[in-house]
């Protein structure tokens, strides 16, 4: 007995001329989500600031302790103490938008994946532009009365302005600004712009502490640039946490030794 083939029939739970739409991929985060983060920063580095006068008050009113806001060394623990919570406060909201709201994984989405070369090419990288940075500064003039080299003539905080300098700033500042920022950018303006718009980003901060001298802030502008071309050429943010540590630790060095032992001047 021999059967027909039987003819392709239409689902019966849909008609042929109706189409699923495919929901758009969210697996990134939006310009809206970076515009909101910048404020809520903006909020909470006030809110900080606020509850640091506050408390700076309390203590003493309350407890006769004098630790004003405005004068050393009270100046570097306040302010050390304000950009750690507001760190903390912002690192929450970037973890809110990731992993809460886009249910992303947090480390390996901001780009702590890994890497094929050497980590020791990316200390000597960063050792070298600290070195060429400090050199181009002395043949632009660069000055060296700023607040920041006000704040390292005092030694009894120095260890702590070393280990946010060394090595909290350049985890957070890459996760910020090399990680979150950076990746949006990158998808939707390309790498060179992802590198320009970060690099602004992560020099705009720094203004204050050097007086806003323009050859400073386009020497940091410069090193700024160079840790986003590692971050887009290595696919890692790594590369970029270990060449920042190492140009941070050279620069702190060298300021450190320009103050307390009249070595050479190096900027910014």
């Amino acid at each position: 007995m021999e059967f027909e083939p039987l003819e392709p029939q239409p689902s019966p739970m849909l008609p042929e001329d109706v189409s699923v739409p495919v929901p758009p991929r969210r697996d990134m985060w939006s310009y809206w989500d970076l515009l909101s983060i910048l404020f809520f920063a903006a909020v909470a580095l006030g809110i900080c600031a606020a509850l640091a006068a506050v408390a700076s008050a309390a203590l003493g009113n309350f407890f006769g302790i004098h630790a004003p806001l405005n004068e050393p060394p009270y100046l570097v623990y306040w302010s050390l103490g304000i950009q750690a919570i507001w760190w903390a406060l912002v690192f929450a909201f970037i973890y809110y938008i990731v992993s809460i709201k886009y249910r992303l994984p947090f480390l390996t989405t901001l780009g702590f994946t890994s890497y094929r070369a050497p980590t020791l090419w990316f200390v000597i990288l960063g050792a070298a532009l600290a070195f060429a940075v400090g050199l181009t500064g002395q043949l632009i003039g660069a000055p060296h009365d700023t607040p920041m080299m006000e704040l390292l003539k005092d030694p009894s905080p120095l260890w702590l302005i070393g280990i946010f300098a060394v090595l909290l700033g350049p985890v957070t500042e890459e996760v910020a600004f090399r990680g979150f920022l950076f990746l949006p950018l990158e998808r939707g303006m390309g790498a060179a712009a992802a590198i320009i718009i970060t690099s602004a980003v992560f020099t705009a901060p720094h203004g204050a502490q050097y007086g806003w001298s323009w050859q400073i802030l386009l020497l940091l502008f410069a090193a700024g640039a160079s840790f986003g071309f590692v971050r887009w050429k290595t696919g890692s943010l790594w590369p970029a946490i270990v060449m920042h540590i190492a140009y941070n630790g050279l620069q702190f060095g060298a300021f450190f030794a320009a103050e307390q032992y009249g070595v050479g001047k190096v900027a910014p």
